[in-house]
């Protein structure tokens, strides 16, 4: 099932299948490790529309509400 990363529960692990944005924001998620075919797991939300915590291999990143938002996953 296909859905945002805000709607991973936390904890989960699922494999980016797309992202919603501009080539821009493409290749800055890109240089953090965050693309189509990687797993990612959430760590943690904080607050309802705060920064989203996310594992991708050994590393852990906070990511803005908005770009959360953008990134589409499957699990």
């Amino acid at each position: 099932m296909r859905k945002d990363l805000i709607q991973l529960k936390q904890g989960e692990k699922a494999k980016i299948v797309g992202i919603l944005g501009k080539n821009s924001l493409c290749k800055k998620l890109d240089a953090l490790g965050i693309r189509e075919g990687i797993e990612i797991i959430k760590l943690s939300t904080i607050s309802s529309k705060g920064p989203v915590i996310v594992q991708v291999g050994n590393t852990q990143i906070a990511l803005s509400y908005n770009i959360a938002k953008k990134i589409i996953v499957e699990n």
